[in-house]
């Protein structure tokens, strides 16, 4: 039996966003993967909620609902100094 996990407009908005800029993120091949795979848990899980025993006292689902646009990937570069910061 499979069940459709309905989608909060967050949830969608988030998705639709990612999904927008996905390919102008910067990353090789292991990173693009890894996003890739975090994609597909995020759609079939969605943002968490109180009845995720470990999400119980912090209902983020609830929180975040309504969302802005993801923004876009910006030219900025961070020094070495920073990180290690």
């Amino acid at each position: 039996m499979n069940i459709a996990v309905a989608k909060t407009a967050a949830e969608t908005k988030l998705s639709e966003s990612f999904e927008r800029i996905a390919d102008t993120l910067p990353g090789g091949a292991d990173v693009t993967e890894a996003r890739r795979a975090a994609r597909g848990m995020f759609s079939a899980l969605g943002l968490p909620h109180r009845r995720i025993e470990e999400w119980k006292y912090s209902d983020v689902r609830r929180v975040m609902s309504t969302v802005g646009d993801i923004g876009e990937v910006g030219t900025a570069a961070v020094s070495a100094d920073v990180v290690d910061a």
